[in-house]
């Protein structure tokens, strides 16, 4: 039996979006590109803070917390708790689920593409992945050539629906087929559905691939459709019981078990989540709306179309490449913006995020450098 190929931290490259960010300097307030939701404190989210000052300070449960893991599985179709993996945010489940399935030789299918360490962590395991790019005009998933990329060596296929950072949904068609090529291969599908409750009000939810496939891991966190970046809770919802032993052993080399008191607040906040997710969804489609008036203001200067799901979509820079932009707008305005190719999207593209409640004074900054 072939080794598992061990993970040489000193081979991981740095991700571009960091380097981006680290150059523009210090001192930046705004974000142009924020991914989240509009951010709550403790009190917005009526958390008791008797039960976190009460609460002993011991391990948690290395999957986590029992009641909080049957409150993320009623978020789902016919879930059951056990079949839940809480992890330390979003990154820890995706880095858990590479070291558990893949080893040196491995190929993996990425519909995306997704979020840089999707990707750039395989790169440092000598694992090969094969991209099959979001399409433009509109921004649309396009899965016909997804055979050609699979192979006998492929061991994960990837999605990131809805799409950062386009904003672009899998067609629900799309969607079985992928979970289907996964059920044939005996492969898992890693399903990125970070934003998948962000979406109008009027419009129904992305598909949760979990709810299709044995083969499908669905991943989701607190930091982005529930604006709470600083609870540092992820999960993964796995069917597969061969890949959620795997996963509770990688786990084991990571952070073995997730906060006590980020558990509580999480236990505590999807007990009412159903408002907070309808306020955060009402601020997306306001500020969609916003920022489609002021694309049209500038038509020489940008074209803007809407996201169909997901906190973030991109505006396309006609005047201006989009690294010169980021850098004025950081210097002028003391505020980020990230070229969309940081993410994998190729051409004269820049992320824009929806979910701040801080809105209007962004594109207010923003309007300033495109005049």
């Amino acid at each position: 039996m072939a080794q598992k190929q061990k993970l040489d931290c000193h081979q991981l490259e740095p991700l571009p979006l960091h380097l981006f960010i680290q150059s523009l300097g210090n001192g930046l307030s705004w974000n142009l590109s924020d991914s989240s939701a509009a951010l709550s404190t403790l009190a917005d989210l009526g958390v008791d803070c008797q039960l976190l000052a009460n609460m002993p300070l011991s391990y948690a449960p290395m999957a986590g917390d029992e009641r909080l893991r049957s409150a993320i599985a009623s978020m789902y179709r016919d879930i059951s708790a056990e079949e839940v993996i809480v992890f330390c945010g979003a990154q820890e489940a995706i880095f858990a689920t590479q070291l558990a399935i893949l080893q040196s030789g491995d190929e993996v299918v990425v519909i995306g593409p997704g979020y840089p360490t999707l990707t750039r962590t395989v790169l440092s395991m000598k694992i090969q992945f094969k991209t099959l790019e979001v399409q433009s005009d509109p921004w649309r998933f396009d899965i016909r050539q997804l055979p050609a990329l699979l192979s006998p060596r492929t061991r994960l296929m990837v999605v990131n629906s809805p799409h950062n950072p386009t904003g672009a949904v899998l067609a629900k068609d799309d969607a079985k087929a992928l979970c289907s090529q996964a059920e044939f291969l005996g492969i898992p599908l890693l399903s990125d559905e970070v934003g998948t409750f962000s979406h109008d009000p009027s419009a129904p939810e992305p598909m949760r691939m979990c709810e299709h496939s044995q083969q499908a891991m669905s991943l989701g966190v607190l930091s982005k459709s529930f604006g709470l970046p600083g609870i540092r809770i992820g999960w993964l919802v796995v069917r597969n019981q061969q890949w959620r032993e795997k996963l509770m052993q990688a786990k084991g080399y990571l952070s073995i078990c997730p906060s006590r008191l980020d558990q509580m607040v999480a236990t505590e906040l999807f007990s009412r989540s159903g408002p907070l997710l309808e306020r955060n969804n009402k601020i997306r489609f306001e500020n969609i709306a916003s920022a489609l008036a002021l694309c049209k203001k500038y038509p020489l200067q940008v074209e803007c179309s809407r996201p169909a799901a997901g906190l973030t979509g991109v505006v396309k820079l006609l005047m201006e490449d989009p690294f010169e932009h980021a850098r004025k707008v950081a210097q002028q305005e003391q505020m980020l913006a990230f070229p969309a190719s940081l993410f994998g999207v190729k051409g004269p593209w820049l992320r824009v995020g929806f979910g701040s409640s801080q809105f209007t004074e962004i594109l207010k900054r923003w309007e300033r450098c495109l005049q």
